[in-house]
């Protein structure tokens, strides 16, 4: 087993709360110490859907991590939207489905619906919107949902995730 399957497997089973951060770190360090791993698909795949960050986007919920402006105009943004492809969509579009955490079904579910359009320019199936507000619902069923300081930041954090997702595919081109 490679060492990304493993990083995520670990993830998998957690019972206890975490965040999608604590899995992007992970990654960055395994290609710290072994800078090779950048260049396999399942590598590329897993550290774009974990750095990608949440409220981030211009023109969608995921954005880069970091986004910067020279003096010139030349945009920086790690990661990059442009980074997203075919392949990389179908890679999340099978993980959403392999996977059983219910944090890991959301992140590949939501970053499908949420990028496809923007990345390739044709609508993801409205199944992945689904997806993403069914998984929503059962991380709020757990006992501690979501990684944040307080209780109320986990309540408004669901909350705002279930309307953005509800709105987004009540809006929706029908898929073809």
């Amino acid at each position: 087993m490679d060492c990304v399957t493993l990083i995520i497997e670990e993830y998998e089973s957690k019972q206890d709360p975490f965040n999608e951060a604590e899995i992007s770190d992970r990654l960055r360090q395994l290609a710290e110490k072994q800078p090779e791993i950048k260049e396999e698909n399942a590598f590329r795949g897993e550290s774009l859907a974990f750095h990608f960050s949440e409220n981030a986007g211009v023109d969608s919920y995921y954005g880069p991590f970091f986004r910067s402006q020279r003096e010139d105009g030349f945009i920086y943004e790690s990661p990059s939207i442009s980074e997203v492809n075919e392949d990389i969509l179908k890679y999340w579009q099978g993980r959403s489905q392999q996977v059983q955490h219910p944090l890991l079904r959301l992140r590949y579910s939501d970053l499908v619906w949420d990028l496809t359009k923007l990345a390739i320019g044709s609508r993801a199936d409205i199944k992945f919107a689904r997806e993403a507000v069914d998984q929503t619902i059962a991380l709020c069923s757990r006992s501690t949902p979501f990684k944040f300081p307080t209780e109320r930041q986990d309540r408004d954090s669901a909350c705002g995730q279930l309307d953005r997702l509800i709105r987004s595919s009540l809006f929706a081109e029908p898929s073809v």
